[in-house]
């Protein structure tokens, strides 16, 4: 049914993409809509490949990478015992079309150690695959080669370390911070592209995400 065209200031946002829901309910806290199931945009931010906030926006602009219509917003806090995650707190936060938040929802998560694993690799699998995308920006920045050429030059690296990479999602890490130490054979991994600042190269920024902390609430047992 939608909101559009009425006076909704107090009207949460998310009802403009709902389908059958009575006017009467438009200001009332959407608790019990599966939003995850709606045509929206999600804006993802990680932690060195901890996931930790999800905006959930109405519309989104490929070609720009930009997103508009913030909808809601979930936030996630991680609770570790021995440097594994054994209990995850989320926030939800509901906007409304002024703009400003009128329902709010928090649940808690725990993990088995199996699913405590399985997160442990994810977050390691996550945090590559941000590295990735995160370098070739890196690269046309220093050579101001397109992005095809700079996917193929981190490629080339890659696939150097590709034993490294793989030992390093499964949580042997080490090994794949080691040989990005030790690296000789790339140039560009000792540039200062201005996206740092031209100050950090790009091998201390490849080291600096590789470096994961898992002492964030912890607790030693």
């Amino acid at each position: 049914m939608g909101i559009t065209g009425t006076s909704c200031d107090n009207i949460f946002k998310i009802y403009n993409y709902t389908q059958n829901v009575s006017p009467e309910l438009f200001m009332t806290p959407p608790f019990d809509i599966n939003y995850d199931i709606l045509s929206l945009h999600k804006k993802r931010d990680f932690n060195k490949g901890e996931l930790t906030t999800i905006e959930y926006y109405g519309e989104y602009d490929f070609l720009t990478n930009s997103y508009s219509d913030l909808v809601l917003k979930e936030y996630r806090k991680y609770f570790r015992i021995n440097e594994m995650v054994y209990k995850r707190e989320l926030k939800i936060d509901w906007f409304k079309c002024d703009g400003t938040t009128g329902g709010t929802k928090n649940t808690i998560k725990h993990y088995t150690q199996h699913e405590s694993y399985a997160a442990g690799e994810r977050r390691r699998r996550n945090c590559i695959t941000n590295i990735k995308i995160g370098t070739v920006g890196l690269i046309m920045d220093l050579s101001g080669v397109t992005q095809i050429e700079a996917e193929q030059i981190g490629w080339i690296f890659m696939s150097q370390y590709g034993n490294e990479i793989q030992m390093f999602v499964e949580g042997v890490e080490n090994l794949l911070k080691d040989a990005l130490l030790a690296a000789t054979d790339y140039d560009w991994l000792d540039g200062k592209p201005s996206m740092l600042g031209g100050v950090y190269t790009i091998r201390q920024y490849l080291y600096g995400e590789l470096d994961i902390d898992y002492t964030e609430n912890n607790t030693n047992m």
